[in-house]
């Protein structure tokens, strides 16, 4: 038993390095083949052949290409992703900068999204064909028909343009922002950056700025989950195993949580996971639309200006988030089938 469960386990480690070596060959090919020139994106267009052959080699992109690939393997598993050419901070720090803000808005997003699309999708399949089932496929239709950036143009042009309801644009309004102490310890999640804040109002200006992406990030969500989920719901409901439930006497809302839901949950495990990672992975469109300080933003900001570790750097992080996560849920849904 102990050596089986070994065994799976270093099998497991095992994929998720391989993978991860995908990842790096992938983003090595794409620094190789980018038209940008790094050392004269860093000494300028008039250094002299000296110095330019002097900064190559400090970059080490004087060696040989196998060398070059191993050389970004260490920097890479030790998180040294060089220096940003627009700014010159260190890569690392750049993105545990913006990072923990595009996870604020996906952890925020997937919470919503995922406990009423599950809902919905049940309420679906089991009114199947009814006026609520058609009510229900009528809201989430534009969630599967219209893009996230179109429909999150609509939300400003409504909320921010006419009616003036809801501020867009960063965490905070400059004039709350403004009144942070010199030496306040950001975390850059702006709920809790609020909540330890000594300045009045800062909560709810916090608040007010997440309305309208963790909106439309859910609303996105909960779209995917309730299709699924209702789905998955109808094929439950079609076995005997339901109908038998009812004639013995029990109560709907039994039959949904205490039959339904349990042998849809490993489905729901993996379609909240791969929902989580679209988050990530749909940060860019949502973050520039909305002005949000996180890896989207940062990632477009440094395609614009060709900041090649920043793209990297931002690439690798996603791409490793979405490795991971995808193989967790993967593990938590087998253990789940085996349990039952």
């Amino acid at each position: 038993m102990g050596f089986s469960l070994l065994k799976k386990s270093l099998k497991q480690l095992g994929i998720i390095g391989l993978t991860l070596l995908g990842l790096l060959i992938f983003t090595f090919a794409l620094q190789q083949a980018s038209p940008i020139d790094p050392v004269l994106k860093r000494v300028g267009d008039k250094a002299s052949e000296a110095t330019y052959l002097q900064v190559k080699a400090e970059l080490g992109l004087d060696k040989p290409i196998v060398i070059q690939f191993f050389q970004y393997v260490k920097k890479a598993v030790t998180g040294d992703f060089g220096l940003s050419s627009v700014s010159q901070e260190p890569i690392i720090l750049e993105l545990l900068r913006v990072f923990p803000a595009t996870l604020e808005l996906a952890i925020l997003s997937i919470i919503l999204g995922s406990i009423s699309g599950i809902i919905l999708g049940l309420l679906s399949a089991y009114f199947a064909n009814r006026s609520i089932d058609k009510l229900i496929r009528i809201i989430i239709l534009p969630g599967i028909a219209m893009p996230a950036f179109l429909l999150g143009l609509m939300l400003i042009t409504l909320f921010y343009g006419h009616l003036e309801w809801l501020p867009i644009g960063g965490k905070w309004s400059s004039s709350i922002e403004y009144q942070f102490p010199y030496d306040f310890v950001w975390s850059q999640i702006s709920l809790i950056d609020a909540l330890r804040s000594p300045v009045e109002g800062a909560l709810k200006d916090a608040l007010l700025h997440l309305v309208l992406p963790v909106s439309l990030l859910s609303y996105y969500t909960l779209c995917s989950i309730c299709r699924i989920t209702r789905g998955a719901a109808l094929a439950e409901l079609s076995k005997e195993y339901v109908s038998l439930a009812k004639v013995t006497g029990n109560h709907d809302v039994s039959i949904i949580v205490r039959h339904i839901l349990p042998n849809i949950k490993s489905t729901l495990i993996i379609l909240i996971a791969l929902n989580f990672t679209h988050l990530l992975e749909g940060a860019v469109l949502t973050e520039v639309v909305f002005a949000w300080p996180g890896i989207g933003r940062y990632l477009k900001e440094a395609f614009l200006s060709g900041d090649q570790n920043a793209i990297l750097g931002g690439t690798l992080l996603i791409g490793t988030c979405f490795i991971l996560i995808n193989m967790l849920s993967e593990r938590l849904a087998k253990q789940t089938l085996s349990n039952q």
